[in-house]
Parts: structure tokens; sequence; C-alpha cells
């Protein structure tokens, strides 16, 4: 029977018609009873699920049957996805040894796969019989290893269409173990084992053998058991944990580049994927973790950005300690999700599983604040510069990615359990103090770590000096230039001659286009610490930027404003590689503030520093009119069409009313606006907020400012609420502040920009990772909004 969590996630998910068979254990028994023959099942329990709302959910049964416990696989897909059951039916093997084909039930439009049938592991159907076990291993392993070709095979782990592993023995001792990938997990693996193989002066397990063909690794076994084990030992516990901090910081020691890049905003990007997937798993706990997803990835986007060689998937599973020595060295497994990253990562990481493990009772008190302690403190002999600020920030990051676990592995309070999560990441970041929150009080910051390096650290996620279009950019990270050219500009402007440089970071980068470079420098002693941040273009903006940034500095949005309305310091022009600079300024996220309980307040100031803006007299020759913004459109839009042909006659009708709404609007006194004015393009710190990134500044309708903001706030409420309402009581705050402000009665030209906004967002639902769901959300509004003011003949009085 269905718990009264999981019966909610079904109804809100009503085109998925086998979601609830396939959660409700009876329910997936009694179909595995009536449609997989031979089978004869008497339970059924779920192990694993992922569930992709609106699209599919894969969940994985152990199954009780008279010949034992068998495992099996069923999918469940929206009921517009007949190509997939077309596809799964005619599914044949890819040789001629027996293996069960899938079972297409088109009524509720699952397809189930009894072991070891698998659409994306093809080659585990050579696991089902002796000989394909034989002709597998033969394949990967040299005449000296052949006798592993008679090996026993024991299954350890199976995700379907992901992974399979199974240890090899030979006169019951363990010998090797061998996985099967799919397509894209086997070439990340197999690109961490060609970069680590060779220079990696780390215990792990030594490779065997591969083949490209049937996605496997075949690699030597490691003796020893997983830390998680050892730790409920009081006596080998601290020394398990102390040889855990100093293998990760061999690791984290290695001079090794050619890996995957972590950057932290594909650590922001899966995290909002997270958050975004909890509105059909659980609105309410979708709204706690965004709250908290937003203040992680605040955090996270202040930390200096680092890169070392990373394990990826750093928990007390993947660490093998000596059962008998458990003081000497640990030995790493699983290094198939290896990259270049920030080293809090992997610890962070560790450290999650670890209170995870507490909640649920593993550790008594204080246990794990002593485990904690033993492994940075191993870390730390090693390297002294860790960020501990940043470990704290990845541990929560942590938490938030085993949220969803309670749900996937189906335990049965899997709601209380993931709220619980979540409440301890909230509590993880109220104990986070970076150096630089504290914008008042910066010149008196300390780093938390420490130790102190003199080299100057380059990170380059990006390899923005391949990009010849930006050449500028590339001189401009290179640290003989940086330290003779920029560094300068910087004490002279911070009035401190011993400020030095520390590390340059590309934050941000758009091919051909633009590039955002972070310069942290700071004194021997530590006592000042300044962040600086240089913008450089393809064109040569510098200079125009600049004269802006420092007309509004000098407008009355210095730090000093009475107001708390302000932009970043300008620092000064770099004229050899076009590039200008202004000081990096703390806050949180605008979403995040807007999301919290001063939502109106926030919302209020927002339009007064919108009104602050359109007020000040700084005149520009760039212009921006009604006929530019439906432009835009009409040049973004058919480029939908061309990805979703069956939208084209609602998106020309959508045009059509827009080019309508074009002709109607009323000509408004034009003033110096931000035109890109939304969330993403301010900053919140305590009672002052500022204003970010003037690029697209011209002299246009003030009114499109406010209907930008507004815009995206209700595209943001359609694709991670599922409705356009979310932020309704900030909208009308900010709405009613700035028509009081600005005396302004129309409030409907204000609505007609925000819908326009939305019209564009249609096109960017397309182009944005993670937004490609909220298409038809946004396309449907849209309609509703135009079909709402058919004349917009107010608008013309």
């Amino acid at each position: 029977m269905l718990s009264v969590d999981d019966a909610k996630i079904v109804e809100r998910d009503r085109k998925l018609l086998g979601l609830a068979t396939l959660l409700d254990d009876a329910l997936a028994c009694r179909l595995f009873q009536h449609h997989v023959g031979n089978l004869s099942p008497s339970s059924a329990h779920c192990t694993y699920l992922r569930y992709k709302p609106g699209v599919s959910c894969l969940a994985a049964f152990t199954v009780d049957t008279d010949e034992g416990m068998q495992t099996v696989y069923a999918t469940a897909y929206h009921t517009d996805a007949a190509d997939k059951l077309t596809k799964a039916n005619g599914r044949v093997t890819t040789h001629d040894m027996q293996c069960p084909a899938p079972i297409v039930i088109p009524e509720l439009a699952i397809v189930v796969s009894p072991f070891p049938c698998d659409n994306e592991l093809p080659a585990l159907e050579r696991v089902g019989c002796r000989d394909g076990q034989f002709q597998l291993v033969s394949r990967l392993t040299s005449e000296d290893d052949h006798k592993l070709v008679t090996a026993k095979w024991t299954a350890l782990r199976y995700k379907p269409e992901r992974r399979y592993v199974a240890r090899l023995d030979l006169d019951d001792q363990p010998q090797a173990v061998l996985k099967l990938h799919s397509s894209a997990g086997y070439a990340q693996a197999r690109r961490a084992i060609k970069s680590l193989g060779s220079s990696l002066r780390v215990h792990t397990a030594q490779t065997l053998g591969h083949s490209d063909r049937h996605r496997t690794i075949l690699t030597r076994w490691i003796a020893g058991i997983p830390l998680l084990h050892v730790l409920n030992n009081p006596n080998a516990a601290i020394s398990a944990m102390e040889a855990t901090g100093r293998l990760l910081a061999q690791l984290h020691g290695q001079s090794i580049c050619k890996l995957p890049h972590r950057s932290t905003r594909q650590e922001i990007v899966e995290l909002s994927r997270l958050a975004s997937d909890f509105v059909a798993i659980s609105p309410k706990l979708a709204e706690s973790m965004l709250c908290v997803v937003q203040r992680c990835s605040d955090k996270m986007t202040q930390l200096p950005t680092v890169e070392v060689p990373l394990h990826g998937d750093c928990h007390p599973q993947q660490i093998l300690i000596d059962r008998d020595n458990p003081e000497v060295d640990a030995a790493l497994i699983d290094l198939d999700n290896a990259a270049l990253g920030h080293p809090a990562c992997d610890i962070g990481n560790l450290l999650a599983h670890l209170h995870r493990e507490k909640l649920r009772g593993t550790f008594r008190q204080n246990q794990l604040e002593r485990l904690a302690a033993a492994l940075l403190s191993a870390y730390v002999k090693q390297h002294p510069s860790l960020d501990q600020s940043a470990v704290q920030v990845y541990l929560a990051s942590g938490l938030l990615r085993l949220a969803q676990q309670p749900f996937r592995h189906r335990q049965q309070s899997w709601h209380d359990e993931t709220d619980v999560i979540i409440q301890r990441a909230l509590k993880v970041l109220d104990d986070v103090d970076l150096s630089h929150d504290n914008f008042a009080n910066r010149s008196k910051a300390r780093r938390t770590s420490a130790g102190r390096s003199t080299d100057i650290m380059i990170t380059d996620p990006f390899i923005v000096m391949d990009d010849l279009s930006l050449a500028n950019a590339a001189k401009a990270i290179e640290i003989i230039f940086a330290k003779e050219m920029i560094a300068p500009i910087i004490r002279q402007s911070f009035q401190d001659d011993k400020l030095e440089l520390r590390s340059i970071s590309v934050l941000h980068y758009k091919p051909g286009r633009r590039c955002l470079i972070e310069y942290a420098c700071k004194t021997a002693d530590s006592t000042h610490h300044v962040m600086v941040l240089g913008k450089v273009h393809t064109k040569s903006r510098h200079k125009r930027s600049f004269r802006l940034q420092q007309a509004l500095w000098e407008s009355g949005f210095d730090y000093q404003s009475d107001d708390g309305i302000s932009v970043a310091r300008p620092i000064g022009i770099v004229p050899a590689c076009q590039m200008w600079l202004q000081e990096r300024v703390p806050g949180t996220s605008c979403w995040h503030a807007l999301a919290g309980s001063h939502g109106e307040t926030i919302a209020a100031h927002i339009a007064e520093a919108a009104h602050k803006l359109h007020q000040t007299d700084i005149v520009t020759a760039r212009v921006h009119t009604i006929d530019d913004e439906l432009q835009i459109l009409e040049k973004k839009l058919p480029q939908v069409v061309r990805l979703m042909p069956q939208l084209k006659s609602r998106i020309e009708k959508v045009l059509a009313k827009c080019r309508e709404l074009a002709d109607l609007i009323p000509f408004t006194q034009q003033t110096g606006i931000h035109r890109d004015f939304y969330p993403d393009q301010l900053l919140v710190n305590g009672d002052r907020i500022f204003l970010l990134d003037h690029d697209l500044y011209c002299m246009g309708d003030p009114h499109l400012d406010i209907g930008n903001f507004i815009g995206h706030l209700i595209e943001y409420s359609l694709r991670v609420h599922g409705h356009p309402d979310a932020f309704a009581a900030s909208q009308n705050a900010l709405l009613e502040r700035y028509c009081s402000l600005s005396n302004d009665s129309h409030s409907t030209l204000i609505g007609v920009y925000a819908t326009l906004t939305l019209v564009r967002h249609i096109y960017l639902s397309t182009r944005i990772a993670g937004r490609g769901n909220s298409t038809h959300q946004v396309l449907d509004h849209c309609e509703a909004a135009l079909a709402r003011h058919p004349s917009w003949t107010i608008l013309a009085q």
C-alpha cells in the first residue's frame, strides 16, 4: 500500500501511469507475477529508485522466488513516450547467449527488465551464464591472469543502466573487481585511470585490463575493510581517520591536469537541480531545500577557486583500512568520478556521510566531532593552507546531495529523514564564517586555515588561454603580467604597499565574448585581505564600463550612501589587456533574500534601487526601445520552432500578440536603465544592496527594468514551484513601492514588459541547462497573459 507521502507524489504526477505500481512493493510483485514468466515471485522489495518527475521512474527490485533472490528493474514512462516502448519491444540480445528480453506493459507504459537484461549495460548479458563470464574475462586479462576465467563471481553492487560491480574469487579468496559501465560512465572512468594510473602515489587498485567494446574495467582486489566499519571501534577509529586524512592529502598533492574540471558553477547547477526535483517529490521539502541550496550556493561563490585532483565521490565505503593495522596508510577504491576541483569537496563529502550516520544513531555523543578533528588534523599537516570554512560549505553541499537518498532507497520514513538532513545542512551553514563575509570589517579579516603559501595559484577551468579571440584574457592571467601591471593598481587603490597577489581565478567565461577574473591579495601577516574582479570583453569596452561605474560611484552609489544602495568600487583600468577592475563585494543572493521572511522589505528596497538608478543623470549614446525588444523576440523564438516544430503555431500566435503590444505602448520619458535588471544582478548584504553588471546600461523606458525583474520572478516560480505566484508578495511590494516613488500609474505597462520578458524565456528555457522541462509552462503562462489583454487600450491613454 502506498504511504501518504508516496500517494501525494502519484497524485501530482498523473502522466506517469505506472508510478503508483513502482512505489508500492505489493503492486510491483503482482505485476511481476502476471507478466514475467517463470519468475513466480512471492515478494518484491524496491532497493533503488531513480525518478525524473514528469519523464520516467526507474526502480530496482530484489524479488524472492523459488530459485532464490533475483534482481528485476522496471521503468515507468510518460504517457507520450510511445517511442520508448517501441524501442524496448524491438530490442534483441547482442550475442547468441540466452538472456531474457524486456517485457512491455503498454497499459501502464512500463518496461520490465529481468536480470541480466539491461538497456545501457549490454555486456551484462554475459554475466548471466558461465560461458559468457569466461569469454568476458578472457578478453580482459593477460596470460598471467588467465586463471581468473575460472573465478567465482559475486555481485557487489548494481545500479540499473548505470553500473554493475562483481568480485572475482579463486579458492574462496578475492582476486579482482570487474565493473561494467554505461557509455558515459565508462568514458569518465577510463579518463580517470589514464590520468591517475601512471602518476598517482596513493594506494589504489591496479588495473588488470579493460574493454572499450564492452565498457568493462578489471582491477586488482585490495584487501581491507571499509572505513565506516572501523569507526565503531573506539581504539581504531581515530587512527583510521588520521590515515584517511593523510591519504586525501597525498591525493590532493598530486600534479595532474588531465581530468575533467568540477567547477563551482557545476556544483551550484547540480544543487539547483536537486531542489527542482523536490518540487514533484515534496513541495514542502522543496521550499526548505531551495532556501538552503541558495545559501550554500552564495557561500560557495565566495570561496577562492582552487583545483587539485579529487576522488570525486569520497565517502566511507570508498576508503579501505587494514583490519590489523588501522594506523597505516589507507587505500582508495573507485576513482571513476575523479576530477579537478576544490580539496574541500572530498573532505566535506566524507564528513557529510559521517553526519548522516550520526543522524541514524551510529555514533555516540561527541564521537563525530573527534573523528572530524582527527581527519582534519592529519590533513593540514601536509596542507596547512586548507580553508576550513570551505570544508563546512562543502559539508553542507554533501548533506544536500544526500537528501534524496532516503526517498531513492525507499526508506519507510523518507520524508522525515530528508527533512532532518536538510535542517542539518542549514545548521552547518549557520556556523560558516567566511573571511570576507563581514564587509564593514574586511580590513580585520583573518583566514581560518593555518599557514600560508607565497606561490600565486592560477585557476583556469575554462582554458581561456586557448581562446584566440580573447587573447587579452590569456594575458590577464599570466603571473608576471599580473604582478607587474595589475598588483600595483590594487595596492594604490587600497593604499597598502604590502598587499601581495595570492591567486588568480577565472570565475565566468563566455567563449569568444567575455570573462570575469578574480585577483585575491593579502599582506604577509594576513591582516589585510582584498578581492578584486577584472572584466575583459572581446570588444574594447573597458574604458566605457569603468567610466560608467565611476560615474555611478560618484553619484551617490558609494559604500557610505545613506539609502543603502551601492555599486562595487571601481579600482582602475589595465590598458595593456583592455580590462577594468572593481572591488569584489560580499552579500547574499537576491533570490535567497526574496524567498526569506523579509522578502517584501527587500523587494521594496530593490524598487528604491531601480528608481535611484533611473533618476541618476548619466546619459549614454546607447538607446534601447520597444522595437529593439521586439526584434530580440523575433530573432530568438524561431530558434525554438526549429527545435520543437510542434510549437510552431502557438509561438507564431504569441509573436503576433507581442507585435500588437509593441504598436500600442505609449511613449515614456527615457532615462538611464540597467536593461538586465533581475535578482542575479543584485547582492544583499544586511541593509545594503549592491547593483552589479552594468554592461547593458543604456537610455530606455524605466518600466522595462521593473517588468524584467518581475518576469524573472514569475519564470523562476513556474520552473521551481510549478505555479507563478511564489514571489507574489514580493512582486506586489516591488511594484507598489516603485510606482509610489515615480508617481507613476503605469503598472499595466510594467506588466507588459514582464510578459515580454517571459516570452523571451520561452527561448531561454531551451538554451539553459536544467530548464528544458519548463518550456511548456512558460509558454502556457504567456498565452494566458496575452489573452487577458486583447486590446491593451489602457496603454494608449
